[in-house]
């Protein structure tokens, strides 16, 4: 940690780029699809929640190789653009990951899969989950993030243990659940400015 080597800067030689208009990121779709049959991609969503919610949109994917990545912010998409350009965004990226899905790593392919599905209107049976990792290794008997998945795939030490700890701390101390069943769960605000500081987490 003292090590004059702690704050040098590491040049990984990565390009990324967030994309605010449709325009934009077709454009960066179209560059995706121009390359080679045997490119690897990473692929994310960003959600408002689970697909089969009742309500529900994207508000933003991740498209990468291992040497650029783009962001798509469709909130901003759905802002800065009609509709129809809106639908035609969601077309391409929906022909692009039906196209190239063998090459097409994300992680926990279910949710991935019920996104696309949902909002694209592709099936996309064939993408690559990088969470199988974790049965290969035997980690099979409960549900482990991409994070801890990442910390014990490179060795290394948990970096933001205590920001998790805190997060659940602040949830615990604002927020009560109510509902016996996962679809009709809501957290509910129970204290107020007045008062959160008499909680036991505070």
């Amino acid at each position: 940690f003292l090590s004059p080597e702690f704050t040098q800067q590491v040049n990984f030689n990565f390009k990324h780029k967030i994309l605010h208009n449709v325009q934009e990121s077709i454009n960066m779709i179209n560059y995706m699809d121009s390359l080679p049959e045997d490119t690897n991609f990473g692929f994310d969503y960003e959600a408002s929640g689970m697909p089969l919610d009742k309500w529900f949109e994207i508000s933003g994917a991740s498209l990468c190789t291992s040497q650029f990545g783009g962001f798509i912010s469709f909130t901003d998409c759905r802002h800065n653009n009609t509709p129809g350009e809106y639908l035609e965004l969601l077309k391409r990226l929906g022909e692009f990951l039906e196209k190239r899905q063998r090459k097409v790593w994300v992680y926990n392919m279910q949710y991935e899969f019920q996104v696309s599905h949902r909002m694209l209107g592709v099936t996309l049976y064939n993408l690559c989950d990088a969470s199988t990792i974790n049965v290969l290794d035997g980690n099979h008997l409960k549900k482990y993030s991409l994070k801890w998945t990442a910390q014990n795939i490179l060795g290394v030490n948990a970096w933001d243990t205590e920001f998790d700890r805190i997060s659940d701390l602040i949830d615990e101390m604002l927020f009560t659940t109510t509902g016996t069943t996962k679809k009709d769960r809501q957290k509910i605000l129970k204290v107020d400015q007045s008062n959160f500081k008499n909680t036991p987490e505070w």
